[in-house]
């Protein structure tokens, strides 16, 4: 059976140390200790009692059991107080006296081949409903076979292919995930779960190229979708915000078989998205502005081939380890014009 699936803060008293500090604090560190001391219940309110070593003295203020700190700005000649526990304030002192430590160097992200796809622009209409029926589909090439995350020549090699295409027009991008699958199953239903946990499929499109903000799409064979955006990888002390949702995207799902039925064999299931163009906009850019530059891409699909795991990643473009979140690994969408 065939089926499509469509988407879904005292006082101070006279006791006082003044203490100055020269060594400079750089790049994204916290003024406070280069951002080692952890906010306690009495977190310093944003804006004020910031340490800033090489830039003025600050004045502690025995009061007790908490120190009163004053912080005066030699560039801007004024004063600002803020309370801090004793304990946190003489971890800030010993802290600033002590050898800044080297940083470590960032990890070398594996060398490895990069694919480029063509994607032809589209000639017509495209209906999204997991059915890959339209010409411009049929005339689309058809991806490299997938291959383990770890290298195109790492064993073993997938046991079940997976191959995608990609079309575009003024509009959106549209893609397509053939993906062969003898038992189609999906669990997960609420949109923004964490789809991998199911068999899935996933994209990841950086349209600048900058290896920064970029987007994450993940589906089930329910058409259940998460996406998010994330600021830089992960190795980077990247964040993910999920609440993020790719305005206007639409996506199907085909199953050639029968979903979460184990007793008879299907033969996979088929995604296909059209994602706006200008959802993928950033600053003042344009839809045009993006469709005349090439793309980085990634495309993965996870399988279990046991419940217990571990999981298998397969990819279009290997990344060389077992992390998606290399973007300068994955593959490069060229327009075709």
């Amino acid at each position: 059976m065939q089926k499509s699936l469509p988407q879904k803060e005292q006082g101070e008293n006279a006791n006082s140390l003044i203490f100055s500090a020269s060594r400079s604090t750089r790049g994204r560190e916290n003024p406070t200790r280069a951002g080692k001391i952890p906010p306690g219940p009495g977190k310093i309110p944003p804006g004020a009692g910031k340490f800033h070593p090489g830039q003025g003295t600050a004045i502690f203020f025995l009061c007790g059991p908490i120190i009163c700190v004053k912080f005066v700005d030699h560039k801007r000649k004024h004063m600002k107080k803020v309370i801090i526990p004793a304990i946190a304030a003489a971890a800030l002192v010993i802290a600033a006296c002590a050898p800044k430590a080297a940083k470590a160097p960032k990890a070398k992200a594996p060398d490895v081949p990069i694919r480029t796809y063509n994607a032809p622009k589209a000639t017509s209409a495209i209906t999204i409903d997991g059915i890959l029926d339209e010409a411009d589909w049929q005339n689309a090439p058809l991806s490299e076979a997938f291959a383990d995350i770890r290298g195109v020549d790492f064993e073993p090699k997938p046991v079940k292919q997976t191959h995608m295409k990609m079309l575009w027009d003024d509009e959106n991008l549209y893609i397509a995930g053939i993906i062969e699958e003898d038992n189609v199953t999906a669990s997960l239903t609420e949109h923004d779960a964490i789809i991998y946990r199911d068999n899935d499929w996933e994209v990841f499109i950086d349209p600048d190229q900058d290896c920064r903000f970029y987007f994450e799409i993940e589906m089930n064979a329910l058409g259940t979708v998460m996406d998010l955006l994330m600021d830089r990888p992960y190795s980077q002390g990247g964040k993910f915000y999920l609440p993020w949702d790719l305005r206007g995207m639409k996506t199907a799902v085909h199953v050639d078989g029968t979903l979460n039925n184990p007793e008879d064999k299907d033969k996979g299931w088929t995604v296909e998205m059209a994602i706006p163009v200008a959802s993928l906009c950033v600053d003042f850019q344009k839809p045009e502005d993006l469709l005349a530059r090439d793309w980085k891409i990634g495309f993965s699909r996870v399988e279990w081939l046991k419940k217990e795991g571990p999981e298998e990643n397969w990819v279009w473009n290997p990344t060389g380890e077992v992390n998606m979140h290399i973007p300068q690994n994955w593959g490069v969408l060229h327009f075709v014009k």
